[in-house]
Parts: structure tokens; sequence; C-alpha cells
């Protein structure tokens, strides 16, 4: 599959099962994409800076992101900070 980023792709990571990518941008945002059925699942903002390491749980839907500003950890089903 192929896709555009709106923004630089700084990091990326596959969750556990292979069906969704996550990728960190340098524009501040997370975008989760679902591989099989080509489209955008999630699209999270709130860091200050770029996303420099994305990372999926690998036993709960969940997304820890990092930047130069904090770590954060997003809940994919409330699709929330948490």
């Amino acid at each position: 599959r192929s896709f555009r980023a709106s923004s630089p792709v700084v990091s990326m990571d596959y969750d556990p099962t292979g069906t969704l990518v996550a990728m960190g941008q340098g524009d501040h945002s997370i975008k989760i994409f679902d591989v099989a059925n080509n489209y955008i699942t999630h699209h999270f903002k709130g860091h200050i800076g770029s996303v420099n390491f994305v990372k999926f749980h690998p036993k709960e839907l969940k997304l820890i992101s990092v930047s130069m500003d904090v770590i954060k950890v997003w809940d994919l089903m409330t699709r929330e900070c948490i």
C-alpha cells in the first residue's frame, strides 16, 4: 500500500497484528493508517514538537508517543490521551 503524509514522517510502528501503522509526523500530529482497508483510522494532535517516537502497546489498544515536550499514551478505543 502507499499513502501520502501531510507532513514529514519522523517515526513509524506497526501494531502487533500488522494491520495498523502509526506515523509520528513533523507537524506535531500522529496518524494511524489501516493498511488492509487503506484509510486513516485516527488523527491525534497534542504534542508541541515533532513526534519522534511512536509505539503500539503489545497487548492493549493503546499507542505511546514521545515528543520534545512529553510522553503521551493514547487510548485507541476512546480516542483520548490518557
